[in-house]
């Protein structure tokens, strides 16, 4: 009991923290927490920053990729423009060639269709000829 009291009266005798030194180690406590939030912040903020880099890399690619086959559908537009202007003008000449053809075309059938009535014609004399014939 001698010691407990002896180790009490020490403790008495140790001079107790103030409520000022009290707040003042909360506080240097709570401003280490903040400092190391604050660094978490930093490096979260630098992983961002990183993550930001690559996704404007990302896009730049992206629209580099765009702008490539861009390019290369106009110059397939272009390709197939000329082929259509060509295949035009080869429609359209040979159109004028049909249209300088009608005409012939129209005379040749008129041709055929009056060398058919004279067939048939002759045709007709010649059979009233053999029946003729036949008769005497």
């Amino acid at each position: 009991m001698i010691k407990l009291r002896k180790k009490q009266e020490e403790k008495s005798r140790e001079p107790q923290p103030t409520e000022l030194e009290r707040r003042l180690t909360q506080l240097e406590a709570r401003l280490r927490e903040i400092e190391s939030e604050i660094e978490e912040m930093r490096e979260s903020m630098k992983n961002y920053k990183l993550i930001a880099e690559q996704w404007r890399k990302l896009q730049n690619e992206r629209l580099d990729e765009l702008e490539r086959i861009v390019k290369e559908l106009r110059g397939q537009v272009n390709v197939l423009d000329f082929n259509y202007k060509e295949m035009k003008g080869k429609v359209e000449q040979n159109s004028k060639m049909l249209d300088d053809l009608v005409p012939y075309i129209s005379e040749t059938l008129n041709t055929i269709k009056q060398i058919r009535r004279e067939y048939k014609s002759y045709r007709k004399r010649l059979l009233r000829a053999l029946e003729e014939l036949k008769k005497y």
